[in-house]
């Protein structure tokens, strides 16, 4: 029998980068353009949570992911394992948490690659025994890569984010019913909220990248059947919506439209995460979709 800490383990793509270039009509840093909203309008309820989010973790010294370690470490005295693809690059964010006295730890993981999602879970099986939490962060986003195919672009989006999240949750999922309260939290984005699919009042709803968006949309089905299934021991998973914000994934938008959209640190990027990472076990909360700002629609 194992006696530890509370275990939580955060996956987050941190790799080399794949190099995209900005979407067309995005305008590089110093240059602007009008808000693409109409002028008046608010869109309250969704304005930080619209895309142009590339969920991709490349670089381990900075972003969400990042800030959801720090704080879960930090805060709430989880012991963080970070999954990445480059476990150098993981491993630098867990001896950073480390240096200050925090738990970390760090694993290879590529979502395409079986081996390392086995590997992974063997290494939480012998070393925990258990597994708390799950954040589910890691995502690509290949829409802007002209030089993929249509078939490449939608088979190397679903690969990661749907199959890859969906291969490594099952995986993981005889861990998390050992624990008193098993908790999931994927990361979506608005671009997957078919309730919101249409409504062009809402920042960047008007355009679509076809693979990412039906990605996400897969993603909050995940959501809904992990939900059923952690129903029989208590257990509970919920979708998240960081939001737009500030990192160097989303830099080429330009700091004009990033500030006019509201861009968030990534601290504030991580809260809703967290919250949903920390619920309390008589909370009820569970097969919801959600941002900072509020329910979003599925």
């Amino acid at each position: 029998m194992f006696t530890i800490w509370r275990v939580i383990v955060l996956f987050l793509l941190i790799g080399p980068s794949f190099g995209l270039p900005p979407l067309r009509g995005m305008v590089p840093r110093g240059r602007t353009r009008p808000h693409p909203n109409k002028a008046g309008s608010t869109n309250e309820k969704f304005h930080n949570c619209n895309a142009y989010k590339w969920d991709v973790y490349h670089g381990a010294n900075g972003g969400i992911g990042r800030a959801v370690a720090e704080i879960l470490a930090a805060d709430h005295h989880y012991h963080v394992v970070i999954g990445s693809r480059s476990l150098a690059a993981g491993q630098d964010v867990a001896d950073s948490l480390k240096s200050r006295g925090l738990l970390a730890s760090a694993v290879q993981l590529d979502l395409t690659v079986d081996a390392d999602i086995l590997a992974a879970a063997a290494y939480i099986s012998e070393t925990f025994g258990k597994l708390d939490v799950l954040v589910n962060n890691a995502a690509v986003h290949f829409d802007v890569r002209h030089s993929l195919s249509v078939r490449e672009q939608w088979t190397s989006t679903f690969a990661t984010n749907v199959v890859g999240t969906a291969v490594l949750t099952d995986k993981l999922l005889s861990l998390l019913r050992k624990s008193e309260f098993p908790r999931i939290v994927f990361v979506s984005s608005t671009k997957g909220s078919m309730g919101a699919a249409l409504d062009t009042t809402l920042a960047f709803q008007d355009l679509a990248f076809n693979p990412y968006d039906a990605s996400k949309a897969a993603v909050n089905m995940l959501t809904i059947g992990y939900a059923k299934g952690l129903k029989d021991v208590g257990g509970v998973a919920n979708a998240v919506c960081p939001g737009l914000v500030d990192t160097k994934m989303t830099a080429s938008m330009g700091e004009e439209i990033l500030a006019s959209h509201g861009a968030a640190s990534p601290e504030l990027g991580a809260r809703r995460i967290v919250e949903m990472a920390t619920l309390e076990k008589r909370s009820g909360v569970s097969a919801t979709f959600s941002s900072r700002n509020g329910t979003i629609p599925w």
